[in-house]
């Protein structure tokens, strides 16, 4: 009878092992699979927004360089005056403190070489300095870039490069070009879906990639860039006209889905 009893439940015993091996594969099949997305049967799809906003903020750099001899405090001095009343003229106009920035200034050497003879080469020799200031300068009433452009070189600058158009707050045409992108491949998802003969699981995952592409366009006036940079015989500014154009902002995603 004991020997019956010990054969039942060793029988049970062996029978709660193989229900708790079962269950541990199963459960690990199923956490390994909520953890594990690329554990499922999965495909995904590609879908590009793009929008466009017409641009509010312009900026420019400009800059004085001037040269001259070995008298290093006279040459700072010119230099500063020039580009203090360049700023001054830009405030004049409306352009505040925090969107007039100095962004470089430097002093080079002006050597004099010579011919080495009978091997002796003298060291070469200072005749004179170049400073060079540059300041970058945002402007936020684009009706007054051209006129800014003509004015800072009317006022002593001989160095302006680098208009660029720009969106202040560019995060509202970047939520439109994400909802385009993203319907796009939603309508994709549902196409593939039907194609192959399967249903639409859930989505388990998005990626992003995008960015914005400035495209800016400037309209020279009366003149032309060249006679703005070498002004006039009477040193007025040459009328320049500019036009911003638009920015286009592209949003790229992709999404993945489970297959069902």
């Amino acid at each position: 009878m004991d020997q019956q009893i010990k054969n039942i439940l060793g029988m049970v015993l062996i029978g709660v092992l193989v229900v708790a091996g079962i269950s541990a594969i199963v459960l690990t099949r199923v956490v390994y699979k909520s953890t594990d997305p690329s554990s499922s049967r999965t495909f995904s799809v590609n879908g590009e927004g793009e929008a466009f906003a017409v641009p509010d903020i312009a900026e420019f750099s400009f800059g004085v360089i001037s040269q001259g001899g070995v008298n290093l405090d006279a040459l700072q001095e010119d230099n500063v005056k020039k580009t203090n009343s360049i700023i001054a003229y830009l405030k004049e106009q409306g352009v505040k403190d925090e969107d007039i920035k100095t962004s470089g200034y430097n002093v080079n050497p002006q050597y004099q070489y010579f011919e080495c003879r009978i091997g002796v080469c003298p060291p070469p020799k200072i005749t004179g300095y170049e400073i060079n200031q540059q300041v970058q300068v945002k402007v936020r009433d684009l009706t007054k870039a051209g006129s800014f452009l003509s004015g800072v070189v009317s006022k002593g600058a001989n160095n302006v490069s680098g208009l660029n158009f720009t969106i202040e707050d560019p995060m509202a045409v970047q939520n439109e070009a994400r909802k385009e992108a993203i319907e796009r491949a939603q309508s994709q998802a549902k196409e593939v879906a039907k194609a192959g003969g399967f249903r639409l699981g859930k989505l388990i995952a998005i990626q992003e990639n995008g960015g914005g592409a400035p495209v800016p366009y400037m309209a020279y006036g009366r003149g032309g860039a060249e006679d703005m940079a070498m002004g006039s015989a009477d040193n007025k500014a040459i009328e320049l006209s500019v036009a911003p154009g638009s920015n286009e902002v592209i949003i790229n995603v992709t999404l993945v889905y489970e297959i069902k």
